[in-house]
């Protein structure tokens, strides 16, 4: 009904007018030309059929005995669930408890996209991340019971080679680690990550379920811009932590809707963005669009309120690679009105952008460099083993060995590849690194293929953001909170599970 209204309003007849007038105008049929001529170019291009080729590895770790081992260990409660209901088939399928509990197991990736709405709205004061991993242990459970009927094994061999290694090297810091009891509860928090990422490549049946995901993912962006708008009209505070006072003099206090710090949220916003444009691009219905299309424009408009300059670029490069593997044509026209817009942005922003150029005048950006320079002195001289687990070991080796000179407060080192390299050795930042490259292969490769649009365009929306979020994982730790680590990971495994159901199609009524 909706959907109708706003179809057969005035505004919208006019829209289309519009866009009839300007379709039709030489200027458009320029950058028609040179959109095309650009993605022609992309997909002929020598590098990048080289780039996304598959590697050596990854073709092997489908096929290997040790995939196959980790699958059978992983998957053993629905193997015996299984073997348990082949014995009594009958007496099983004719049970209405039984039915219920199929129902819902078949019904994995909606309870996940509930659960995750449910969880990402949770203010900070409140948060706790026993959550999460109750959350998905919940999914994994309803995942056996769906595998109890079905017998078909979680999808580990979708994760790639490159993640397993991670996940070892992170295990193995805990034994090899300066301080153990410090190094200890951190790796719960990887361990939910773990579920987050098998429970989503391995949830999802079909394009209806991606959606829904996708939805969620909208849903917890205009929540939390709601909450940002209301902050900004409130007021906030300037804190002179986040922002140089002296260099932006007249900027209001940043926004952090309920995520504790305005460049978490930034990073949050980053991850989740491109989804809805996803939804926007790939939705089939018009109430999809149009729900994708506000989420999208609040959560831009709240970004720009958290004066995040390394997620605003960030965003950028997410947005680019979407545009870039969806539709290279829009590129040029694009460019053309975000040149037009500039002129409209508030003073604050356009004077926050020019700091950009000003950084080694900005104390915001010069405290990071000494931590820097300690990260690569633990890289130095612990660069296999690193020196434990988590962000607390860390700062209590750089204190325990005076490292850091400066007497400003840290929490950590304010780089991602640094950070992992430094907690947990070579053998982790080179897992992390291998999953990134392989993974952004595998979705890039997979969106220049036929298949289902919405699919493709979550796929390309997915790799946009894990793109987005790894630049500014340079400039900033963005796994400081364990809530935006599982986010992190979550959009990462969505876009792997692009890529699985573009290679099989959906499943069966019945199997995974």
């Amino acid at each position: 009904m909706i959907s109708r209204l706003i179809a057969d309003s005035g505004s919208a007849a006019v829209c289309r007018a519009a866009a009839r007038e300007y379709e039709g105008s030489v200027f458009y049929r320029g950058l028609h030309r040179l959109g095309l001529a650009l993605g022609a170019g992309c997909r002929r291009s020598v590098t990048l059929g080289i780039l996304l080729r598959e590697g050596l590895f990854a073709r092997a770790w489908r096929d290997s005995l040790t995939c196959r081992v980790l699958t059978f260990l992983l998957s053993l409660p629905g193997v015996l669930l299984h073997a348990l209901y082949r014995a009594g088939k009958d007496k099983f399928d004719r049970s209405p408890l039984m039915a219920l509990a199929f129902d819902a197991g078949a019904g994995a990736a909606l309870a996940e996209s509930w659960l995750i709405l449910a969880l990402w709205v949770i203010p900070f004061a409140q948060w706790d991340n026993a959550y999460h991993l109750m959350a998905f242990v919940l999914v994994y459970l309803l995942l056996c019971l769906r595998q109890m009927r079905n017998g078909v094994p979680l999808r580990l061999d979708r994760v790639g080679f490159y993640l397993p290694v991670m996940a070892l090297a992170v295990i193995l810091s805990i034994p090899l680690s300066r301080y153990p009891e410090l190094s200890g509860r951190y790796l719960r928090y990887h361990i939910i990550c773990m579920l987050c990422v098998l429970a989503t490549v391995s949830a999802p049946r079909g394009p209806g379920d991606l959606k829904r995901l996708a939805a969620c993912g909208s849903t917890v962006i205009l929540v939390s811009a709601v909450w940002a708008v209301v902050q900004r009209i409130q007021g906030v505070e300037i804190v002179a932590a986040y922002v140089d006072k002296t260099m932006n003099a007249g900027m209001p206090g940043r926004v952090q809707s309920y995520f504790d710090n305005p460049n978490t949220y930034a990073q949050v916003l980053v991850m989740l963005l491109p989804l809805s444009l996803g939804l926007l691009a790939g939705g089939k219905r018009l109430s999809t669009r149009v729900f994708a299309l506000v989420a999208f424009a609040a959560g831009v408009l709240a970004l720009g309120m958290t004066y995040s300059r390394a997620s605003w670029i960030g965003l950028v490069l997410a947005l680019a690679v979407f545009l870039m593997l969806w539709k290279p044509k829009l590129i040029p026209p694009l460019l053309v009105l975000v040149f037009l817009c500039i002129p409209l942005l508030p003073d604050t922003i356009i004077n926050r952008i020019l700091t950009i150029g000003q950084a080694s005048s900005d104390s915001t950006v010069t405290s990071r460099f000494p931590l820097y320079e300690a990260g690569w002195e633990i890289i130095r001289t612990r660069p296999l083993t690193g020196v434990g687990l988590g962000t607390d070991a860390v700062r209590e080796y750089i204190i325990d060995k005076r490292i850091y000179s400066m007497m400003v407060y840290y929490s950590h080192l304010h780089d991602i590849f640094i950070q992992l390299w430094a907690e947990s050795g070579v053998l982790a930042v080179l897992g992390f690194t291998g999953a990134m490259l392989w993974g952004l292969k595998s979705m890039a490769r997979e969106t220049l293929r036929k298949g289902d649009k919405t699919v493709k365009c979550l796929a390309a929306a997915c790799c946009g953001s894990v793109c987005g979020s790894l630049l500014v994982g340079i400039v900033d730790y963005i796994w400081a909170y364990p809530r935006v680590m599982c986010i992190f990971w979550f959009v990462f495994a969505l876009g792997l599970c692009c890529v699985r159901l573009l290679r099989e199609g959906p499943a069966e009524e019945g199997s995974v």
